[in-house]
């Protein structure tokens, strides 16, 4: 119970993060017709900032 108040908490704090993963996953979905899981999709983000910080 504590932890599932937790998450309603973070996403109530960063409501405008939770708004951009879900349209691109959204978008994941109608362009390749996978379903990524949250997880993978933040896993993703990352990986792509990483890269693009790389550069």
């Amino acid at each position: 119970m504590k932890a599932q108040k937790t998450k309603m908490h973070l996403i109530k704090v960063d409501d405008r993060a939770y708004a951009i993963l879900n349209a691109y996953q959204n978008k994941i979905v109608q362009d390749t017709k996978m379903k990524p899981t949250f997880s993978q999709l933040i896993y993703a983000v990352f990986e792509l900032a990483i890269r693009d910080h790389q550069k």
